[in-house]
């Protein structure tokens, strides 16, 4: 892929179900593989990655996926909800950034950025105080994505994947 393609970022449809699937398959296997129980890596990509678990999350209205695609291509999807940050009622009345995976072929294009972008502009129209998410400690090359964006930590949570946890730090980035 060219640096030059044209980057959209749109709210997913039901036709994007499949390439969210993959990418989300894919790009969490690579980050959490290696660390992880294969029958628990599994049972979790079924949980959250399958085209039923895509699905039902688009059909219950819980969150929302933003897909960024080259040309016309899907290369990235954002997950976001509505949910208070739990480092604090100050942040409270917030948007979680809850899953943000690009495409291995995809990556270093700003398919992220042009993602979390598209998510600071709506949480402006819905006067969220601000966004947050978690991210793996160890996760040096996310860690310094998110700083670039403006996000600072605020806290520590757990994430377990099976019987394995994982320390995470919970990011916020207050409005502009």
């Amino acid at each position: 892929m060219s640096e030059t393609h044209r980057i959209t970022v749109t709210g997913a449809t039901s036709a994007d179900v499949a390439a969210i699937s993959q990418i989300g398959t894919q790009s969490f296997r690579d980050a959490y593989g290696e660390w992880t129980a294969p029958a628990a890596l599994a049972s979790h990509l079924d949980d959250y990655f399958s085209e039923r678990a895509v699905r039902q999350v688009m059909d219950d209205g819980s969150a929302t996926y933003l897909i960024a695609r080259v040309g016309d291509e899907a290369g990235g999807l954002l997950l976001y909800r509505h949910a208070p940050c739990p480092s604090g009622p100050q942040y409270a009345d917030a948007l979680e950034l809850w899953q943000l995976y690009i495409d291995p072929r995809m990556q270093r294009l700003g398919l992220g950025r042009h993602l979390v972008n598209a998510l600071i502009e709506h949480s402006h129209t819905v006067a969220a105080n601000g966004i947050w998410l978690s991210v793996w400690q160890d996760a040096d090359w996310a860690q310094r994505f998110y700083a670039s964006c403006g996000f600072q930590k605020v806290g520590i949570a757990a994430f377990d994947i099976g019987n394995e946890s994982f320390s995470d730090d919970i990011l916020w980035r207050p409005p502009d």
